[in-house]
């Protein structure tokens, strides 16, 4: 729980700096050390205490007494400052869409309002417009935004959920009290975007673990607590609530409260066919009301006469049905994947050089990785020119000849331009092991314009991959209008791979569409856009989405070996 303390607070003082006008890079690097926080392996408190701060990138002698004063006090002097100085709920408002730091200043000095709150009201009384530089569309927006965000409020990426998630695990781990602890839940079952943080916990004393629990430095309130239940208010927005079972409920209430509903439903449903009533508590004999010894959820399957199913799968629609006629997917394993085709560097955006990216995918096990920095056009991203990638393919090549059972593939993150056609030519695709193609602009085309334009890009002969294909952002900006069937359809036709990309903001194609392609006979590759080697770990939230999409592992291509992979991409 430590790492995500002080991997908030500082990005809280990077966004107070940022509404103070600070300079970018004394903004950027409060940023980036906590995004490297929040994703490290290790303890920040047990690095702290070894004297090891300064070896984290990023981190200089006054950042790491900064860490060091939050490990110790829960806060720090900087931070209760700014927070002195700026009203802590600009930062609600510096999160909408389209409002950076001089709107949020000018909304604050001009009409002295702190809260998004106090923005509606403002809004809704048209007095945005009477400001310099806001029109009546911009007003109109900043209402339509704080809707939605007062929306994502209520729920949390799947990233963020797990991250908190093992923190309470880990917690839980240490207590001598506690015999058994497992998530259950939308977070079990993977979803999206997750409302609540739930646990199942078998302990001979829950005063313990409320006590400990009441005492994390997310949680800010306690909302219900009983022998059965503590519910928990914490900063993260979602609340946290602790189930507390007996040993003999354990399983049962496991499959109970991993949900969802309608799985559930047909397992009672199906328990009754077999002589057996099925609740929270355990599974009975209709005839004798006998209980039956349960040791794993996989045992009540069992009785029903089904195979294990997933949580992952647990979705009520098609499922038990399947699981009866013993056609259930392949689980994919993270073990299965054996490269990631998707990655940048600090050649545009990222924060890790070729040679980092490259020796962290190897130490993960893979087989390859594929850099794919972003394209000409992107110049806010530090798009490549022309001469800069093929500067980049010259470093690649040299890496190769170091690397022994790896190899590093040359690719790029091409833009798709708003006719279809790509931002690079010819001569320098021919250079590339492979093309990743995106849609970085242009998000407001019609259907039919976008659909155009996406199905032209895959008629192209070097897109190998389309990436993130409906663009989304989770809770922040829905997919642009496209047709997805008809992309699904020239995918198969132009043998081009689909991505899902593994971000947690994106989980792009979704579920559903999955499915989709599943049933067309489409090539699906899982990436993980990482922009620094802390977000190679997304590749388990692409696993994840892909088992939600029934996807199995002869579908995915970085399953592949090196070997059939370079023989796919005829490198």
């Amino acid at each position: 729980m430590e790492n995500l303390k002080v991997a908030w607070i500082l990005e809280e003082i990077s966004d107070l700096l940022k509404l103070k006008g600070a300079n970018y890079f004394k903004v950027q690097s409060y940023y980036d050390v906590s995004k490297r926080i929040k994703n490290l392996d290790m303890n920040i408190k047990k690095i702290a205490d070894n004297d090891r701060l300064e070896e984290i990138e990023g981190i200089g002698e006054s950042l790491a007494a900064t860490i060091d004063e939050i490990l110790k006090t829960g806060t720090c002097s900087k931070y209760e400052e700014l927070k002195a100085e700026i009203p802590i709920g600009l930062l609600k408002i510096l999160d909408l869409p389209g409002i950076g730091p001089k709107k949020v200043k000018l909304f604050y000095e001009e009409l002295e309002i702190t809260d998004l709150e106090e923005l509606k009201k403002a809004a809704k009384r048209q007095e945005l417009r009477k400001l310099s530089g806001i029109g009546a569309k911009t007003e109109i927006k900043v209402l339509e935004s704080i809707k939605k965000a007062k929306k994502r409020n209520d729920k949390v990426d799947l990233g963020l959920a797990t991250a908190l998630a093992e923190e309470l695990l880990d917690i839980c781990a240490k207590l001598k009290s506690v015999i058994k602890v497992e998530i259950v839940g939308s977070l079990r079952r993977k979803e999206e975007l997750i409302s609540d943080l739930d646990l199942l916990v078998v302990t001979d004393d829950f005063n313990q673990v409320s006590e400990v629990m009441k005492e994390i430095p997310i949680v800010t309130k306690v909302l219900a607590e009983t022998e059965e239940k503590l519910k928990l208010a914490s900063k993260s927005s979602i609340p946290i609530e602790i189930f507390f079972v007996s040993e003999d409920e354990f399983y049962s209430t496991l499959i109970a409260t991993t949900g969802n509903q309608e799985h559930y439903k047909s397992l009672i449903e199906l328990a009754a066919k077999k002589g057996y009533r099925l609740d929270n508590t355990g599974v009975y004999e209709l005839s004798s009301d006998e209980a039956q010894e349960i040791n794993s959820e996989e045992e009540i399957y069992q009785l029903l006469d089904l195979p294990y199913i997933i949580p992952e799968l647990r979705t009520g629609d098609r499922e038990i049905k399947a699981a009866r006629e013993r056609n259930l997917p392949v689980k994919l394993k993270l073990d299965d994947i054996m490269g990631d085709l998707h990655v940048h560097t600090n050649w545009s955006d990222g924060g890790n050089t070729i040679r980092e990216m490259a020796l962290a995918a190897k130490d993960r096990g893979y087989q390859f990785l594929s850099i794919c920095d972003h394209s000409k056009s992107l110049g806010v991203a530090g798009g490549l020119t022309i001469d800069n990638l093929k500067r980049q393919i010259e470093e690649i090549d040299v890496l190769n000849e170091e690397l022994t059972d790896f190899r590093v593939l040359k690719g790029a993150e091409v833009d798709i331009l708003h006719d279809g056609d790509l931002d690079y030519p010819q001569e320098i695709l021919n250079e590339l092991d492979m093309v990743v193609a995106s849609v970085h602009s242009g998000f407001r085309q019609s259907r039919e314009q976008m659909t155009s334009r996406i199905l032209r890009a895959l008629e192209h002969e070097s897109v190998n991959v389309l990436g993130h294909p409906t663009g989304r952002l989770l809770g922040k900006r829905a997919p642009y209008a496209v047709d997805i069937e008809k992309v699904i359809e020239k995918a198969v036709e132009t043998d081009t791979i689909l991505e899902i990309n593994a971000s947690p903001n994106r989980l792009d194609l979704n579920s559903k569409h999955l499915w989709m392609a599943k049933q067309a006979g489409a090539k699906i590759v899982i990436n993980t856009d990482a922009h620094n080697i802390q977000q190679l770990n997304n590749m388990r939230f692409g696993v994840y989405n892909a088992r939600k999409g029934w996807i199995e592992p002869r579908e995915i291509i970085n399953t592949y070996s090196l070997g059939q992979l370079l023989d796919l991409l005829c490198c």
